[in-house]
């Protein structure tokens, strides 16, 4: 007898990183070579953020699932 194993439902970081993911692809950069942020310009982040149009509320959600994706190596910065 097998058992079904009931699917769970994709978690708030998960959607995000997606999410992120999807977005730089669309903006034509490779995850893992994004280009550095130039002083005084807008960098990727900033790029991807007017992308997804991240309200105001889901800003601090979208830092740290930025920032969590570049410490588990899903989104790489290249080096200047």
């Amino acid at each position: 007898i097998t058992q079904s194993i009931p699917s769970r439902p994709e978690t708030k970081q998960r959607q995000w990183n997606s999410a992120i993911l999807k977005a730089i692809k669309e903006l034509g950069y490779d995850p893992i070579r994004l280009p550095p942020h130039k002083r005084g310009g807008k960098g990727a982040r900033w790029e991807v953020e007017k992308k997804l149009k991240v309200k105001p509320h889901d800003c601090k959600s979208f830092y740290n699932a930025w920032d969590r994706a570049l410490k588990d190596g899903v989104i790489c910065v290249a080096r200047s």
